[in-house]
C-alpha cells in the first residue's frame, strides 16, 4: 500500500504539467506470459505484438494501461499500471478505461486532450467522454457511420461525408513514423461537424470529423474541440500522427527493463514491480527534459552509458541511453560500497609460532 500511495503522488505531480496545449496519449498494452502456469491471476490477453486488425491472437498474460503526455517534445510519464481479468474487482473493460482516463482529467483539472487510438471508437466510450467534458481526438474505424451535425436525415460514410460535405481544407506538411522511420508527406486535410450514427449524446455536442490524405495514407480521426479551422485541423492530426511515441515508450519499457521477464508469481508483487518501473522512468524523463545544472547530470549518464552510436537526433527519445547510464553509475556505487563494508585483513606483519618439538 506505501508504494501505490508513494506512486499516486508522483502521478498527481505529474499531471500537474499538463496544460491546455498538452496531448494525452492512453494505449492500453499487454504483458505476455505465454508459458506461464502458477502466476496469479493470469488472464488471456491481445497478444498485440503478433496480432493484426483481421488476425487477433491471444495469449496468456496481463493488460497493462500506460499512458504519457507531450507538450511539444517534452514526454511526461503519466501512468503505468498493471491490472488482470480475473480481477474480481474487474468489471467491464469500457467502463475501465473510462474511469481511468477520468482520474487522470480530475488530476489534470480536466485540461489536456486525449488521444486515442482506433479501439476506442465505439459509441460507449465517445458518449462518456463527452458526457464528462473531456476532451479527445480517436481514430475512427471504417464501419461507423455520420449525420451531418443538426441533420439527421440521412446518414453518410466516413468517405463521403467527407466528399461532400466537407466545410474545412487545408493542405500542410506532416511528420509521422512507419516501419522504425519518421517521413514526411503532404496530407490534404478535410473536415465536417458531425453527428454519430446511434443514440444520441446527452446534450447534442458538436463532434467533428477529420481526414488526412497523402499518397499512400489516409487516416480519419474524430474529436470534440471545438474550435475547428484550417490552422486547428492541422494540429489535430499532427498530434495523432505523433502517437507513435507512446508505442516507442511502450517498446522501451518491455527492452531496456524486460518487463515480460518479470518473474514473481504473486500478483500484487508483480503489480509493485510495475509501480517501481513507473516512478524510476519519471526519474529518468526528468533528467532528460530538465537544463541548467542537472545537464552536468545528464552528460555523465550519457557518458557512463558507453554508448558507441548516436541516436537520430530528430526522434530525440535519449532514455535507452540514460537507462544504461543510470544502471551503470548504480552498478558501480554497488560495487564501492561492498569493498567498503567488506573486513580488511590486518596489516600488521603476524608470525606464525612454532613450539620446539620435545
Amino acid at each position: 500500500m506505501v508504494l501505490q500511495e508513494t506512486k499516486e503522488r508522483i502521478q498527481k505531480l505529474q499531471c500537474k504539467s499538463i496544460d491546455e496545449n498538452t496531448y494525452v496519449y492512453y494505449d492500453p498494452t499487454e504483458i505476455v506470459k505465454p508459458h506461464g502456469k502458477k502466476f496469479e491471476n493470469l488472464s488471456i490477453v491481445r497478444d498485440g505484438s503478433r496480432s493484426t486488425r483481421k488476425n487477433v491472437i491471444t495469449e496468456k498474460g496481463y493488460p497493462l494501461n500506460c499512458c504519457i503526455a507531450l507538450n511539444s517534445d517534452k514526454i511526461i510519464p503519466i501512468d503505468l499500471e498493471l491490472g488482470s481479468y480475473e480481477d474480481i474487482a474487474y468489471d467491464s473493460e469500457n467502463q475501465k478505461h473510462l474511469e481511468y482516463m477520468l482520474k487522470i482529467a480530475d488530476y489534470s483539472d480536466r485540461r489536456g486532450t486525449f488521444v486515442l487510438d482506433q479501439g476506442f471508437d465505439g459509441f460507449p466510450t465517445v458518449r462518456g467522454l463527452c458526457c464528462r467534458n473531456i476532451k479527445f481526438i480517436i481514430r475512427m474505424g471504417e464501419n461507423r457511420k455520420y449525420y451531418v451535425y443538426n441533420n439527421r436525415t440521412e446518414n453518410y460514410e466516413r468517405d463521403i461525408i467527407i466528399k461532400d460535405k466537407a466545410t474545412v481544407s487545408t493542405t500542410a506538411y506532416l511528420q509521422f513514423k512507419r516501419k522504425k522511420s519518421l517521413e514526411t508527406k503532404k496530407f490534404k486535410i478535410e473536415a465536417v461537424d458531425v453527428e454519430l450514427l446511434g443514440a444520441r449524446i446527452e446534450k447534442n455536442p458538436k463532434l467533428t470529423l477529420i481526414r488526412g490524405k497523402s499518397k499512400n495514407l489516409t487516416l480519419y480521426v474524430l474529436t470534440n474541440i471545438t474550435e475547428i479551422n484550417k490552422e486547428s485541423i492541422v494540429e489535430i492530426f499532427r498530434a495523432y500522427l505523433d502517437s507513435w511515441r507512446i508505442e516507442e515508450y511502450i517498446r522501451f519499457l518491455k527492452q531496456q527493463y524486460s518487463l515480460e521477464g518479470v518473474r514473481t508469481f504473486y500478483y500484487l508483487k508483480t503489480q509493485n514491480m510495475v509501480r517501481l518501473l513507473f516512478i524510476t522512468t519519471v526519474i529518468l524523463v526528468r533528467l532528460s527534459n530538465f537544463g541548467f545544472k542537472i545537464d552536468k547530470i545528464r552528460a555523465q549518464l550519457i557518458k557512463k552509458a558507453s554508448r558507441v552510436y548516436k541516436l537520430p537526433q530528430n526522434m530525440r527519445f535519449f532514455l535507452y541511453t540514460l537507462a544504461d547510464g543510470l544502471a551503470n553509475l548504480l552498478r558501480d556505487i554497488s560495487s564501492k560500497v561492498v569493498k567498503m563494508m567488506k573486513k580488511e585483513s590486518p596489516k600488521q606483519l603476524c608470525l606464525r609460532l612454532v613450539g620446539k618439538e620435545a
